[in-house]
């Protein structure tokens, strides 16, 4: 009888540490072609009219794709500030979509505006 009831217990420990493969995960990367550079790129996102920094992508040089950032799926926006004290912002909002691996693009011809965190 012991060993039905343990039989048992392991079955549903396995079954509780099964594979996750119902999650959904957004995931966004940003490519930008406005200069050689963006120094100290983060993206920002909003929530109720604040504005909250998410993830820092480091020096974002031109041609070339962040890293791929996963995002909670709270977030459905996102923006990039730039600089030293991060005083710009590129005037796109990037718009996430649940479960989707998004590859965003800055390009040439985007406004930049100041920013005050």
């Amino acid at each position: 009888m012991k060993k039905l009831f343990l039989l048992a217990l392991l079955a549903c420990l396995f079954a509780a540490c099964g594979d996750d493969d119902d999650e959904v995960v957004t995931t966004y990367s940003i490519r930008q072609n406005i200069a050689d550079v963006l120094p100290n790129a983060t993206t920002y996102y909003y929530v109720y009219g604040s504005n909250f920094e998410h993830r820092s992508l480091g020096n974002l040089e031109a041609n070339k794709a962040s890293k791929a950032e996963q995002v909670n799926s709270n977030i459905s926006q996102i923006f990039v500030v730039y600089g030293a004290n991060h005083e710009y912002r590129v005037d796109t909002v990037f718009r996430l979509e649940e479960g989707k691996k998004h590859n965003f693009e800055i390009k040439p011809g985007t406004r930049v505006v100041p920013f005050e965190p």
